[in-house]
C-alpha cells in the first residue's frame, strides 16, 4: 500500500517497506492536482499549459511526459493512475491512501452527520478529519502550482 502525503510533509510513502519516495516538486505537484480532481479525466493538453505555461504546446508536453515518467516510477503498480493516450486520470484505490482525500471524506461525513444533529457521528467523523490534516496542501510551494490544486474545503 503507499500512502500519498499532499498535506504538510509531501510524500510518497510504501507502507510494505517504508521507503519515502520524493521526486520534484512538479511530480507531487501532478499528483496533487490529479487528486483534487480526482474522478475526472484532465486532458494532457490542459496539464502541460498549467504546468508549464511559459513553454511552447510542445515543450510543455515534453516535461509532461516527463513527469509522468517520474510519477509512474514512483507509484509503480499502483492502479489509482490512470493514463490514457489523451488524459490523466486519479481514481481512489484500496491500495493507495492519500491524506487529502481522506480529508474530504471525512469533513463531508462530519458535515452530513452534523446536519442530522448525530453528534456521535460528527464527532468521529471531525477527529478522523482532523487527524488527516497536518497543515497545508503543498506547503513551501510560492509558485502558482498550489493554487491549480486548490480545493473547496
Amino acid at each position: 500500500m503507499l500512502h500519498v502525503s499532499l498535506l504538510g510533509e509531501q510524500a510518497i510513502t510504501d507502507a510494505a517497506s517504508g521507503a519515502v519516495h520524493l521526486r520534484s516538486s512538479r511530480t507531487i505537484g501532478l499528483v496533487a492536482f490529479l487528486v483534487v480532481h480526482a474522478g475526472m479525466p484532465q486532458t494532457r493538453q490542459r496539464i502541460a499549459g498549467l504546468f508549464w505555461p511559459e513553454s511552447t504546446d510542445a515543450q510543455a508536453l515534453t516535461n509532461l511526459r516527463r513527469e509522468l515518467h517520474h510519477l509512474r516510477h514512483v507509484l509503480g503498480n499502483e492502479p489509482s493512475l490512470v493514463v490514457t493516450s489523451k488524459d490523466l486520470c486519479w481514481r481512489d484505490t484500496r491500495t493507495c491512501h492519500v491524506d487529502v482525500r481522506t480529508f474530504g471524506v471525512e469533513r463531508a461525513a462530519a458535515l452530513a452527520a452534523a446536519a442530522v444533529d448525530d453528534t456521535a457521528g460528527t464527532l468521529a467523523h471531525a477527529t478522523a478529519a482532523i487527524a488527516q490534516y497536518c497543515g497545508e496542501l503543498l506547503p513551501g510551494t510560492y509558485d502558482e502550482l498550489a493554487s491549480r490544486c486548490e480545493v473547496g474545503v
